[in-house]
């Protein structure tokens, strides 16, 4: 499996290159900005990650497959990439065409096309979206919509912001199962939107935890329709609407929240609607057809202020992170628009704007992505930085001339990501004399990170304002304009600071090593090893129940060079025997990553039931790379109870 990246001095300039030369099971990095008429069809296994930002695919002729800007039939996964003006002949252009397999994607944006995504009939097949947004797609015909999934096994929406239809849906689903959960469904005030979810085959559903708003030109005064275009429906269809705040601010007359059409054995599928929050919807506009209706909660009003942040998080630096000012170290929260502010090249520069956003990282599928990166006092030299230093993962310092985001300094001593429930973020934009934005390197903690330049992201904050409003190409062209230097995520430049950042954590005390330090932790308390070479063996109490493995943890990637695995190790034991009796190391589960090799990995707390074992041993063959004298964390996974102070993005 290879990594192809895409970008200005990359391997390939285009993306549809890179798919071209890619093979089942490669990555691909592309670079942030804007990529015009990169079309490409992809038919397997794939994950395509933007980095730096969003990855711009940008339609401004038609796609040649008549078609969508990418088009997928495999197992891919997309990440960081920005979709827009997809338009083809018939009316059904697509920031993607799905035709099978499965389809993850992840912090991506998807608007101004004719649909934002159309997916095809497939059995088997499966959509996931994660922390993205929808928006203004299209054709004001009524049947183009932000999303169109045909008959697919499953559709699963998640900690995502669709809004202002143009004409169509929010959703539109025939999958067999469709989960909408913990998402922002907003028509808006100007958009002439219809269904908020649509589900016109049935198909067991499940919607809650959403905030879902009728806007005040909607054209269709219904927020949710089951059934009523394809009779009998789906034999399993059923739907659970529970745990939502539905706002209803059309003005053209009555809503109705739910229009059950379904048809199961005869009669309307069961539909239950419980625990929700109304607001402008009495009981008697609840239903339009058969439902169980439960506990809820209605209410007259203007209704709570709608959030219209985007759920792309932004890098940033975390709350309490002191910036270089001419009156001294000020904490990046305590700054307003107008204060003065110190820059790297000892330039005096005037705050333009501060953006913040809190995130619950206990929310995130993938909380690397979000938890603060800490640089340790003196991880770089003596007073680099002057204290601990919080960074999200994607906020750059300038380091040899390139910006190099934080999480690509990882290496398990002096720099660490920590555990946190919320944390919340903060970034800097400064102008110049003349009052005009400027890319820039301040000194956080006395190392230079980058500040604020708006690329188009402003919108991930939430005092990020309304939409963005982008010309195709300006995302690209300002950062070739205003970028204080190149972005570098690989290469000789990247390895020379890692290699140096290696250096000053031995001398700062810390040293790698291949010894674990296994101890067994049985039905709570620790149990002694046996002295000895050879198989780690503990005898172990009468009635023996449960046991957890714990050992030193690593992760390759920050002490390996070139690897790209970043899964956190504790022990590879080759074989474990109870009582006399080898264990199928597969048949293991919790703590264990996937066998591989004759080996199986823990996580650094791998369970093993005992059910009254007496004797355990462990032969732990495959080294790992420990460092003896690992910066402490301020948070363990197991000790989340508190809340970290703020960070700088």
């Amino acid at each position: 499996m290879a990594t192809l990246t895409v970008g200005a001095g990359k391997t390939y300039s285009t993306l549809a290159a890179a798919v071209g030369a890619s093979s089942a099971g490669d990555t691909i990095l592309i670079d942030a900005g804007t990529y015009t008429n990169d079309f490409a069809t992809i038919g397997h296994d794939l994950t395509i990650q933007g980095v730096g930002g969003l990855a711009k695919l940008q339609a401004v002729a038609q796609p040649p497959n008549g078609k969508a800007i990418l088009t997928t039939n495999a197992n891919v996964t997309l990440d960081h990439i920005e979709f827009t003006g997809a338009t083809v002949p018939d009316g059904n252009g697509a920031g993607i065409r799905y035709e099978g397999g499965a389809l993850t994607i992840t912090r991506s944006w998807f608007h101004h096309n004719q649909n934002g995504i159309l997916a095809a009939s497939s059995a088997g097949g499966t959509i996931s979206i994660d922390f993205s947004e929808f928006n203004n797609n299209g054709n004001g015909d009524g049947i183009t919509h932000n999303i169109y999934v045909n008959d697919i096994a499953q559709l699963s929406i998640t900690n995502s912001y669709f809004h202002d239809p143009v004409g169509g849906h929010e959703i539109k689903s025939r999958a067999r199962e469709t989960i909408v959960t913990n998402n922002r469904i907003q028509d808006g005030p100007n958009t002439i939107g219809n269904y908020a979810v649509d589900l016109p085959n049935g198909g067991a559903a499940i919607i809650s935890g959403n905030v879902i708003e009728k806007g005040a030109q909607a054209q269709n005064r219904t927020f949710v329709h089951l059934g009523g275009e394809l009779f009998p429906s789906y034999d399993n269809t059923t739907l659970s609407m529970t745990g939502n705040v539905f706002i209803n601010n059309a003005t053209g007359g009555p809503p109705t929240l739910l229009r059950n059409d379904s048809s199961v054995g005869g009669a309307n599928a069961p539909a239950t609607i419980s625990g929700n929050i109304f607001w402008n919807i009495s009981a008697g506009q609840v239903a339009l057809g058969s439902a169980t209706v439960g506990s809820n909660s209605f209410n007259t009003g203007a209704g709570p202020a709608l959030d219209l942040s985007s759920p792309i998080e932004a890098a940033c630096f975390r709350a309490g992170t002191r910036l270089a000012t001419p009156d001294g170290p000020v904490a990046v929260e305590d700054l307003d628009p107008g204060d003065e502010v110190l820059s790297a090249f000892g330039a005096t520069l005037k705050v333009r704007w501060i953006g913040h956003r809190t995130l619950d990282c206990r929310r995130h599928p993938r909380p690397r992505d979000v938890l603060p990166v800490r640089i340790g006092a003196g991880a770089f030299s003596p007073g680099a930085p002057i204290r601990d230093l919080w960074l999200s993962p994607d906020h750059a310092l300038l380091l040899d001339g390139g910006l190099i985001p934080a999480r690509y300094l990882l290496n398990g001593a002096t720099i660490l990501q920590e555990e946190a429930d919320e944390v919340t973020y903060f970034h800097v934009e400064v102008e110049t004399s003349l009052g005009e934005a400027t890319h820039t390197v301040l000194l956080a903690e006395g190392l230079p990170a980058e500040s604020y330049l708006d690329t188009g992201n402003r919108r991930a904050f939430a005092n990020g304002g309304g939409e963005v409003q982008l010309h195709p190409d300006f995302a690209h062209d300002i950062w070739k304009r205003a970028g204080i230097a190149p972005l570098v995520t690989e290469g000789a430049a990247l390895s020379a600071v890692r290699h140096r950042l290696a250096i000053r954590a031995i001398a700062l005390g810390h040293r790698l090593v291949n010894n674990p330090c296994l101890t067994l932790e049985v039905d709570g308390r620790v149990v002694p090893q046996l002295p000895g070479e050879g198989p780690a063996v503990f005898l172990l109490p009468p009635g023996a129940q449960t046991g957890l493995l714990h050992s030193r943890i690593f992760v390759p990637a920050h002490v390996i060079a070139g690897s790209d695995d970043h899964r956190p190790l504790g022990v590879g034991v080759t074989r474990l025997v109870l009582d006399g009796q080898a264990v199928d190391l597969a048949a293991l589960g919790e703590g264990w990553h996937p066998t591989e090799g004759g080996h199986r990995w823990t996580d650094g707390a791998g369970r093993i039931l005992l059910a009254g074992v007496r004797r355990v041993e462990i032969e732990a063959a495959v080294p790992g790379l420990y460092w003896e004298q690992a910066m402490p964390p301020l948070a363990r996974p197991a000790l989340l109870a508190g809340r970290l102070r703020p960070v700088a993005m």
